[in-house]
């Protein structure tokens, strides 16, 4: 007896599934890091940008108050150099050194830390959920 196996479509399912995911992941990372930032002005939360293929650098103005986050304006997709960047000039003080960080929302000094360290296991997540969807 023979059984065939149909996998008509299941790459392109396979494909979306890696996309969103990814989409998901880096989404989620920026979100955790505007959540989590230390806020004074809300200038450095604020300028957590998602970006492809070059580090998107701008930070919002010097004179900056509020917290909104920038979602990225296009599709998101597994493919090429992506970044979350924050063009803040003093923000990689502030994610790497406990006397600057202390007022990070979620985590204290090391607010930016905890988030890092976890990016295997959001990614890892992420993925799981959406390749149970195929079938």
């Amino acid at each position: 007896m023979a059984k065939g196996l149909d996998l008509s479509g299941y790459y392109e399912k396979l494909e979306k599934a890696i996309d969103q995911s990814f989409s998901e992941y880096l989404q989620l990372t920026q979100g955790d890091l505007f959540a989590a930032a230390p806020v004074d002005t809300g200038r450095l939360a604020s300028s957590f940008y998602i970006s492809k293929d070059t580090p998107d650098l701008t930070a919002r103005s010097e004179d900056w108050t509020g917290l909104q986050m920038k979602e990225y304006p296009g599709k998101i997709t597994a493919d090429g150099k992506w970044y979350i960047a924050n063009g803040v000039k003093y923000s990689h003080r502030v994610a790497t050194d406990p006397i600057y960080g202390k007022g990070g929302r979620v985590g204290g000094a090391a607010w930016y830390t905890n988030i890092t360290t976890q990016l295997k296991q959001t990614h890892d997540k992420r993925l799981k959920i959406n390749l149970r969807k195929i079938k």
